[in-house]
Order: C-alpha cells, then sequence, then structure tokens
C-alpha cells in the first residue's frame, strides 16, 4: 500500500524547494548587500585647490591603491556590513609627498569624497605652521591638542560688547572694522556681526575686567566655552577701555574664537605674538587655514588624524583660555 505524505512533510518539501539556490546562501537574493561594494569609486582632492590628488598611496582596510590621474581610486572588493557595524571598523589611510598624512574611518555609505590638506602652499603655510596655529597652545610640544572650531552648520556669530565698551565710540569703530575683517577671513562661510543683544546661536561677548585673573600674565584673552571640542561661545576680556579701541588686537582675539591658536609668523600674521602686527588683514597663509579647519571636524588631531572622534554623548563642557599681549597693536 503506498504511503501518504502528510500536510507537515509537504510544507517542508515546499519550504525546501524555494530555498534551494538562495535561503541563506551569500549569492541567493535574501543576502545582505555589501556596505561598500566593489567598484565604488573614492575621489581624493586638494583642500585648498579642490584639484584631483593623483599618484597618492591610499589604503582601505588592508588593500593598497594609487589614485590616478582624476585623484581616483575604485575598490576592488566589497566592504562588508560586519566590518562596519563592529569594532573591525574600515580605516582610510592616504599618503602623498604634497599633502599631510590624512587617517580616517570609512563612517558612511555617501561619503565618498576626500579632502586633503597640504604640507605646504605658496599661501605660505608649512606643517610646523599648520602644527602651531591648529593643533597647539603657547607652550611645546606643538602638535599635543585636537582641533576645536564652531559647530557644524554654524554661519553667523553675535559679537555684543559689554555696556561701557557701547558707551565708546573708537572702541565700537574698532569692534565694527573687526568684524567685519572677520567675515572677511573666513571667506565669508561665517559672518561675525556687531550686536547689541545676540542675534545667533554662538555669542562672543567683550568686557572689561581687569580683576579677571588672566590679567595677571596680559592685558586680554580669549575665553572660548566648548562642548567637546565645538566652540559654543565666547568671551574676550579687556583690561582697560584702552584695549579694545585696537582693531588689530580685537581682531587677533576674535580668530581665536574661531579655533585658530598663535603663530610663528611674529611680524605678519594676525594671529603671531609681536608687540606691532603690520598688517590689519588675516594673512594668505591664516586664511588658507580656516578654510582647511572648516573642512576637518572638531576633534582631527595632528596632523590629519579624526579617528578618536569623541560621540555625541561623551562631549564634555569645559573652558579654554589664551592670554594675549598686545603691544603696540
Amino acid at each position: 500500500m503506498p504511503r501518504v505524505t502528510s500536510p507537515k512533510e509537504l510544507a517542508l518539501a515546499g519550504l525546501l524547494l524555494a530555498c534551494l539556490g538562495g535561503c541563506g546562501s551569500p549569492g541567493g537574493p535574501s543576502a545582505v548587500p555589501p556596505w561598500l561594494p566593489a567598484g565604488t569609486v573614492l575621489t581624493f582632492t586638494s583642500g585648498e585647490t579642490g584639484l584631483p590628488v593623483s599618484g597618492a598611496s591610499v589604503a582601505v582596510g588592508a588593500s593598497s591603491y594609487t589614485t590616478d590621474l582624476s585623484g581616483r581610486i575604485t575598490l576592488r572588493t566589497d566592504i562588508a556590513r560586519t566590518a562596519i557595524a563592529s569594532s573591525m571598523r574600515v580605516t582610510l589611510t592616504v599618503n602623498h609627498p604634497a599633502y599631510l598624512q590624512r587617517q580616517t574611518y570609512l563612517r558612511s555609505p555617501d561619503e565618498t569624497s576626500f579632502t586633503l590638506w597640504p604640507a605646504s602652499s605658496p599661501a605660505g603655510i608649512y606643517p610646523e605652521y599648520t602644527q602651531k596655529l591648529v593643533y597647539s597652545n603657547d607652550a611645546p610640544p606643538h602638535g599635543t591638542l585636537p582641533l576645536r572650531r564652531l559647530p557644524p552648520g554654524t554661519t553667523h556669530v553675535s559679537v555684543v560688547p559689554a555696556p561701557e565698551i557701547q558707551a565708546d565710540a573708537r572702541a565700537m569703530e574698532a569692534h565694527r572694522v573687526a568684524v567685519e575683517r572677520m567675515t572677511m577671513g573666513t571667506e565669508g562661510r561665517m559672518r561675525y556681526s556687531l550686536d547689541g543683544t545676540p542675534t545667533a546661536s554662538v555669542v562672543v561677548r567683550t568686557v572689561i575686567r581687569p580683576e579677571d585673573p588672566c590679567m595677571v600674565v596680559a592685558p586680554g584673552c580669549a575665553r572660548s566655552y566648548y562642548t567637546g571640542d565645538q566652540i559654543t561661545g565666547a568671551e574676550i576680556v579687556f583690561q582697560s577701555i584702552e584695549w579694545p579701541r585696537r582693531e588689530v588686537g580685537l581682531l587677533h582675539e576674535l580668530g581665536h574664537t574661531y579655533g585658530l591658536k598663535h603663530s610663528f609668523s611674529l611680524g605678519s600674521d594676525i594671529m603671531g605674538g609681536a608687540p606691532r602686527a603690520v598688517r590689519t588683514v588675516f594673512t594668505p597663509a591664516e586664511v588658507l587655514t580656516m578654510r582647511l579647519m572648516w573642512q576637518r571636524p572638531a576633534g582631527n588631531h595632528w596632523p590629519d588624524d579624526d579617528r578618536a572622534l569623541a560621540g555625541a554623548s561623551s562631549a564634555s563642557r569645559h573652558t579654554e583660555v589664551i592670554s594675549c599681549d598686545f603691544g603696540g597693536r
């Protein structure tokens, strides 16, 4: 007598037929697609000029590439989702003799274009210059601090003088000139405005406070407030009304509120430490540095490494004071 197949057996047989060639197999229709598939193009350009960087050595995980004349590489193998979701994050390292070594993580499948920070430029930057102006306080060793800057998306900073400064015509004229030249220095990406009351989310207040602790070493200082490595506000403190009347010294302090430190160029840079600055606007080297800083996240480390960025949940609030001797500015 022939055996009768039960309904349960029929269901199992149907499931097996449905899974043939695909159920759970790597090439089947239910396989998880790669996070970045082979054939993805990554592009590398100069952060200064926007032109492609050819001949750069690029390591993507354990794979090595060289950028072509268009500044591009094409991934030869898939980058799986599991490599990104786990602690096995994929590191991207870029080396080229004309640029600072860049190290980052592949963080998004939509992030396929990368800029490189010039090691030197006709504008006047060089490695030690960048190291001190961006990644240092005044005391060596230089290059030990993270890059600190205004939050992403910030386009406007309110500069609000204290009432006694607002009552002084010379000081207010110096403020007007300084905020105009600060905006010029950022190439318009950040508008600094002189306001009686705050109109922006980031506020810089200028005050006269001779009893402030920073007055012990200098007639002025910039006190910046941070969440993590992002500047969320600042206060510029002066010893007397004489100091906010000096537009170059005020511009120097506003440079600190953008994230600039002090430079080596004592005789010409606005951010230099010379007692008498010979310029009243930012130098080409300073302008280029501000442009390059805006291409990097707060927390980037020398020479150009953002792999240690802290998450928003771990960002602490803290204050940094930079004291400045304006001398004859």
